[in-house]
C-alpha cells in the first residue's frame, strides 16, 4: 500500500512514531498473522510485550461470524462500532472479544514503517468500559485474561 505519511518521516522518526503507537488500547491496521488467509485487519491493541515478540489484542471485523451467531456467548463478546467514532470503517464494524489473538511485534512494526498511516485511533472510552463489562461476565474467560483486560 502507497502511503503518503511515510514519506514525511525521517528514519528515526518513524521508528519512534511507530513504537510509540503499538501500545495497549490503540486501533490500527495489520497484516494478520493469525487469520487463514493472511488478510489486511484492524486490530485493537491489548497487550504488548516486544521480548517475546507479542502483540496481543482484537481483530475488528466487517459483520459477524455465522459461528458467533449460533454462541450466545460468543455472541455477547462482539461489540458494534459506527463509523462516526471510527472513521477509517467504511459501515458498522464489529470488535470481536471473544478470544485475545496474538500476533507477532516484529510484524506489526514492519507493517507500520511501510504504513505510518494505518495507526488509527485509540478505543472510545465508552466501548472500552462496554468490553471491560461483558468480559467480566462472561465464563470464557480466565481470571488472567480478565485482570489484563481491566488494566487497559
Amino acid at each position: 500500500m502507497d502511503n503518503p505519511l511515510g514519506k514525511y518521516f525521517s528514519g528515526e522518526d518513524k521508528n519512534t512514531f511507530v513504537e510509540k503507537n503499538i501500545t495497549p488500547k490503540n486501533i490500527i491496521k495489520i497484516n494478520a498473522q493469525g487469520t487463514t488467509p493472511h488478510k489486511e485487519k484492524y486490530f485493537l491493541i491489548v497487550n504488548v510485550d516486544k521480548h517475546n515478540d507479542s502483540v496481543e489484542g482484537f481483530y475488528i471485523n466487517s459483520q459477524i461470524t455465522d459461528f458467533a451467531k449460533r454462541r450466545p456467548q460468543i455472541l455477547e463478546l462482539n461489540l458494534g462500532i459506527k463509523s462516526e467514532a471510527y472513521p477509517f470503517i467504511k459501515k458498522e464494524s464489529f470488535i470481536d472479544f471473544s478470544q485475545i489473538k496474538n500476533e507477532k511485534y516484529s510484524y506489526i512494526y514492519t507493517d507500520l514503517i511501510e504504513n505510518p498511516s494505518w495507526v488509527l485511533n485509540p478505543i472510545e472510552a465508552e466501548d472500552l468500559k462496554e468490553i471491560k463489562n461483558r468480559v467480566n461476565k462472561s465464563s470464557l474467560y480466565s481470571p488472567k485474561d480478565k485482570d489484563l483486560i481491566n488494566k487497559l
